[in-house]
């Protein structure tokens, strides 16, 4: 038992230290010597624990990519069930849910540490240019759900919709997000402008798939 709570510790403090340094740092320039040392341990623990630094970060970065995924999933279901149910009107929908990303901003700001990690301080990890990997992962979801939308004849099935279209557009509204988080502004302040860059993107998406009011 007493061998099962230390390796417990030892663990919880490896991936403290990895993150503080992490953060510190960035992930590229920290060394497994410095974590140890952080924590107080030996290479030779890290190693019982972790093959290398980047086993670390995934696991702190993994169970919140997932909850994070799973946010997505509920929001993007929510809105397609909607879709499906009722003949709504896009354009009154999308005007009236400027707030789409809310929950979204508020798990972010809760795990504050790791959303900063994953965004700002992860380069030389697979995490590295993650917004070039939100942006594939929304892509895929918008042509879905544009998909979607036609089948239920809410966008004309006429559209033509170009994959590298649903890019540029998807990652210029990503990377405006992304500059908007670095800029670290409270969460009220956060949410307000992100809601407004919702409604900025708007009339370009309705005009793009020939919505009409």
């Amino acid at each position: 038992m007493t061998d099962t709570r230390n390796y417990q510790e030892t663990h919880k403090k490896l991936l403290e230290s990895g993150l503080r340094l992490f953060l510190d740092t960035d992930f590229e320039m920290a060394s497994v010597r410095q974590i140890c040392k952080l924590a107080g341990v030996t290479t030779g623990a890290f190693y019982k624990h972790f093959k290398t630094k980047e086993d670390l970060i995934e696991e702190l970065v993994e169970p919140h990519l997932i909850q994070f995924k799973k946010i997505y999933d509920k929001e993007f279901n929510s809105f397609l069930n909607e879709s499906k149910a009722r003949n709504l009107s896009l354009e009154k929908y999308w005007r009236q849910n400027d707030g789409e990303l809310d929950p979204f901003i508020e798990y972010m700001y809760l795990h504050q540490d790791i959303t900063n990690l994953v965004l700002f301080k992860a380069a030389g990890s697979k995490y590295d240019n993650i917004l070039e990997r939100v942006t594939l992962f929304s892509e895929k979801q918008t042509i879905e759900a544009i998909g979607e939308l036609k089948k239920y004849g809410l966008v004309d099935p006429e559209v033509v919709i170009k994959i590298e279209n649903i890019h540029f557009f998807t990652y210029s509204f990503y990377a405006t997000v992304y500059d908007i988080l670095m800029h670290g502004y409270s969460i009220e302040k956060t949410k307000e402008i992100i809601s407004r860059l919702y409604l900025f993107f708007t009339p370009a998406w309705l005009e793009y798939l020939k919505i009409k009011k």
